[in-house]
């Protein structure tokens, strides 16, 4: 197979997994609307202890969305390719997690879904994860590849979604 052509079908699934990033997120706001969980009367009127972590926990994944893209700065991209004056990124949030905005967008979407109950939106959740699960693997692929060693040193000390337990993989990071 030509360079080319594998360049083509490269951009062709990373423009599919946005697709499906943007429909997947859509959804999930949607959903509880859809299947009727999501009413002004109910949300105002029946505040519970589910609402209440559900609160806390779409706060701790906005607090995580944020304070990634802001780590980010210009490194931000919304495609998985990482841009081409781009540097890796290990200051915190990143020294214990290698994708907060991605954990933090679950959270988020997580929690919305336990905020409206709402089994529509919990499935599309589900659904989300998977995508950007895959999502993750591409970007994954250009970061070792644009990176080397560097990259490939520190997903050996820092976890995908979760952070690693063992002291000695946490990376050192005076940044925050």
């Amino acid at each position: 197979m030509s360079t080319h052509k594998k360049q083509n079908i490269k951009q062709a699934s990373i423009k599919l997994i946005l697709l499906f990033q943007f429909i997947g997120t859509t959804f999930v706001a949607i959903a509880p609307i859809l299947d009727g969980s999501l009413t002004l009367d109910k949300f105002f009127h029946d505040i519970t202890f589910s609402k209440e972590v559900a609160i806390i926990v779409m706060a701790i994944g906005g607090f995580l969305v944020a304070s990634a893209t802001l780590m980010m700065g210009k490194n931000f991209a919304v495609k998985p390719v990482p841009r081409s004056k781009a540097k890796l990124v290990i200051r915190w949030p990143f020294s214990f997690i290698r994708n907060p905005v991605y954990d933090g967008v679950f959270l988020l979407s997580g929690g919305w879904a336990l905020l409206c109950r709402s089994w529509l939106a919990a499935i599309a959740t589900s659904v989300l994860i998977v995508i950007l699960y895959r999502k993750v693997l591409i970007e994954e692929y250009f970061l070792r590849h644009k990176f080397g060693q560097a990259y490939i040193d520190y997903t050996k000390k820092v976890g995908r979604f979760f952070p690693k337990l063992h002291a000695k993989s946490r990376i050192n990071s005076s940044a925050f």
